[in-house]
C-alpha cells in the first residue's frame, strides 16, 4: 500500500516537472499549448511572441527581443519574454486571436492587451516596464514610509 502511494505521489510529481518546464532561448521562454497555461500563472508580467518559422518580419524582431529579455533578467526584474511558434501551436494562437505575424500579447495579472510599441530593444523594455500594475504595500508607520521616499 505505501508502495503504491510512494508510486502515485512521484508520477505527480514527474508529471508536474514535465508540464511546468520550458525550454529558454537566450533569455526567451518556449512554450507550447502544454505550458503556457503554466507559464502565464508562474510569472503575473509576461510578453508573449506568436510567431511563425519562416516569416520575415519575425525574424526581424528576434535579436531585439532576446536583447530586451536579457536586459531584464540582468536588472533581476519579474517580467519574463516567451515565444510560441504558432504554426505548431494553432490552436493557442487562435485562442489570442492571433491572426498576423509577428503577434505579441502582454499578460498581465492573467490580463490580456495587444502590445503597441516599438519592436527593437529598449522600446521593448521601456513599455514592458511601463505596463506592469504597481503593487500595494501597507506601512506599518511613517518611518516606513518615509524611507521609501527618500
Amino acid at each position: 500500500m505505501n508502495n503504491t502511494k510512494l508510486s502515485i505521489a512521484l508520477l505527480a510529481c514527474l508529471l508536474l516537472i514535465s508540464v511546468s518546464s520550458y525550454e529558454i532561448d537566450e533569455g526567451v521562454l518556449v512554450l507550447n499549448s502544454e505550458s503556457f497555461s503554466f507559464a502565464i500563472r508562474q510569472y503575473p508580467n509576461l510578453l508573449v511572441e506568436f510567431y511563425t518559422p519562416g516569416c520575415e518580419e519575425c525574424e526581424k524582431l528576434v535579436p531585439e527581443y532576446r536583447k530586451a529579455a536579457q536586459k531584464l533578467i540582468k536588472k533581476g526584474s519579474e517580467i519574463k519574454f516567451a515565444k510560441v511558434d504558432a504554426e505548431a501551436e494553432k490552436e493557442l494562437a487562435a485562442q489570442y486571436g492571433v491572426q498576423e505575424y509577428p503577434a505579441l500579447k502582454w499578460f498581465c495579472e492573467e490580463e490580456v492587451t495587444d502590445y503597441d510599441g516599438p519592436k527593437e530593444s529598449a522600446g521593448l523594455y521601456d513599455w514592458v516596464r511601463s505596463h506592469i500594475k504597481p503593487k500595494m504595500r501597507e506601512f506599518v508607520d511613517s518611518d516606513e514610509i518615509q524611507k521609501v521616499l527618500d
